[in-house]
Order: structure tokens, then C-alpha cells, then sequence
């Protein structure tokens, strides 16, 4: 059964006189618990479908349904409810809050998911800085961190409220290849240990290769989308 479905799925933007059409009905499929990898050139329009599966974007037409919801009939306060609970996010920069230490970062989720026990939700934070291998950092703040280090900062705020999606964009494009390499797999590990749905944006081809399924974009049509079960429908 399919845990997101995504049915002729249309998204243009206007630039200067021109409009580009992001997405061109695109139709695919996801079973709850799959980890799937999307790639494409530049312009193909990954990014733009990753950020509207993870409700960061809206769309033109079509539809999109993760779990139950139906994205389209959410408002813009039901949808961020809907993120916070639902979906962990990492992402290329880090995008990490300067301004908190470690333990702080990976607690904000906890927080706007209305987790008010303070002993809670440090221990649900310790338990994943340990097994992000960074429990001994816990009070560092970003600055004071590698790149591989912060990404793996993000990566325990993406799990920590054991979300049923995660979606990655480029995680490791700012990362040396054995520290990309090393940082793919733990978090394929965690999220994989708690259950959640993955996709996960890259241009990288090797892993795009590795890939348990591939869904590939050019133009804004799907090339294929790597599942017999799955064809796409474009027209």
C-alpha cells in the first residue's frame, strides 16, 4: 500500500517574460518504509518535487497524499502542524540555529511538537546524540563543529520526534567523499531503526547507483521511477 501518492503533479514559475514548468503531471508512488533516491540534472525538478512532498511548497495541480492527508486541502497552519509531527528534514547546509548549542538544536522539534517535559525530551535528545556519535558535543554550538559533525547534529533533529518521512536534499554535497559516504549510512541506519519513510535528493551517481530505488527526473518528467508497480503517468 502506497504511503505517499502523487498524481499529475504540475508546478510552473514565472521568470521575466518566460514561464518554466518545474513539474509536467507527474504521477508516482511510495510504500511506507522505502528508500528511495531521486536524482537529475540540474533543472530537472527534484528539488522542486522534494520540497513538495515535504509540504515546504505548494503546487499548481494534481495531487499529493502523504499517509491520509491530503496536502492540497491543508492550510498553511495545518500544514506546519503537519510537518512538525510528521516529517524530519536534512538538508545540504546543515541549516543549523547558530545561536543554540547541540542538545538545544536537536530539541526544537521536541518542542514544537508541544513536548513540555523538560526530562522527556532531554533524554529522547541524549539517546540520539549517542547514537549519532556526538553525545560529548552536546553542548557545543555549530561553530565549533566539522561539517561532518553538524551534519550529523541535523540528522538527530530530523529523527529525534521518530518521524514517518524523512526527506534529505543533497545531504552530503558539502562533504568529502568518506565523510559523505559514512554519513549516508548512518542515517539510511537510523531511519531505517525507526521506521521512517526516506527520500532523498542527490546528484552524487554512486549512490544513485547503489541505489535500493532510483527515481530519476529530466525536464520535469519522470524518466522512470525505478518500481514496475509504480509507472508514472505523463503526458
Amino acid at each position: 500500500m502506497s504511503f505517499i501518492q502523487v498524481t499529475n503533479l504540475r508546478k510552473s514559475y514565472e521568470m521575466g517574460a518566460s514561464e518554466v514548468h518545474a513539474l509536467r503531471d507527474v504521477s508516482l508512488n511510495v510504500a511506507e518504509g522505502e528508500r528511495v533516491f531521486l536524482g537529475g540534472p540540474s533543472g530537472s525538478g527534484k528539488s522542486t518535487l522534494l520540497h513538495i512532498i515535504g509540504c515546504l511548497d505548494g503546487y499548481d495541480g494534481g495531487s499529493v497524499v502523504i499517509g491520509e492527508k491530503n496536502v492540497a486541502k491543508a492550510n498553511d497552519r495545518d500544514m506546519s502542524d503537519f510537518r512538525a509531527r510528521n516529517i524530519g528534514f536534512v538538508f545540504q547546509n546543515f541549516n543549523l540555529m547558530p545561536v543554540l548549542n547541540v542538545t538545544e538544536n536537536v530539541e526544537y522539534p521536541l518542542l514544537l511538537n508541544g513536548i513540555k517535559n523538560l526530562k522527556q525530551r532531554r533524554g529522547q535528545v541524549k539517546d540520539m546524540l549517542e547514537s549519532v556519535g556526538l553525545d560529548t558535543h552536546a553542548k557545543h554550538f555549530p561553530n565549533e563543529l566539522s561539517g561532518g559533525q553538524r551534519q550529523r547534529v541535523a540528522i538527530a533533529r530530523a529523527l529525534v520526534h521518530r518521524p514517518r518521512l524523512l526527506i534529505a536534499d543533497e545531504p552530503t554535497a558539502n562533504l568529502d567523499s568518506v565523510t559523505g559516504a559514512a554519513i549516508m549510512a548512518l542515517m539510511l541506519e537510523l531511519s531505517r531503526n525507526h521506521g521512517s519513510t526516506v527520500i532523498i535528493c542527490t546528484h552524487n551517481p554512486e549512490l544513485l547507483d547503489k541505489a535500493e530505488r532510483r527515481i530519476m527526473l529530466r525536464d520535469g518528467l519522470l524518466e522512470n521511477t525505478g518500481s514496475i508497480d509504480a509507472e508514472p503517468t505523463n503526458h
